[in-house]
């Protein structure tokens, strides 16, 4: 049932996206408070899939992360690593959730390029630089669900 919930959430991020046309989190000020790095897997044809886990590095603690993702936009499959900044990020009960997502990337082999901005309810933004590998073109919004993995 949590999985179906956390879809239907995924899916409601989804279309305030694509009604909104971008995360607000690019013009606002942000402090960075943590940094975050992670292994993910992507899967695109119109829609997309992706599921990874990482590490969030958080007021000199290290914490592991699982993430999984629904999307609109794109063709191909990558493998996606991520690394990148975490704003905002006052209590760590603030992080896990669903974040919106606004992308822009290409991989062809080993050359690749992209970056990624998602934002949270509770106000925690993530800009990731994000090096692929793999077939891929990704233009577009994604839902992306961050949980802690105990």
């Amino acid at each position: 049932m949590k999985t179906i919930v956390r879809g239907i959430g995924l899916l409601a991020v989804l279309v305030v996206l694509a009604s909104a046309g971008s995360v607000s989190a690019q013009d606002k000020p942000q402090k960075i408070t943590a940094t975050i790095d992670f292994h993910e897997l992507q899967v695109a044809y119109i829609g997309s899939g992706t599921m990874g886990h990482g590490t969030l590095n958080f007021q000199g603690q290290s914490y592991p992360i699982k993430v999984a993702g629904l999307g609109i936009g794109g063709i191909g499959l990558s493998e996606i690593q991520a690394h990148g900044d975490v704003y905002d990020l006052e209590n760590i009960e603030d992080f896990a959730g669903l974040y919106g997502q606004v992308q822009t990337g290409y991989a062809l082999g080993d050359q690749s390029g992209g970056q990624m901005w998602l934002e949270n309810p509770n106000g925690v933004t993530i800009h990731l630089d994000t090096k692929r590998e793999g077939l891929m073109l990704s233009m577009g919004a994604n839902g992306l669900d961050i949980e802690m993995d105990e």
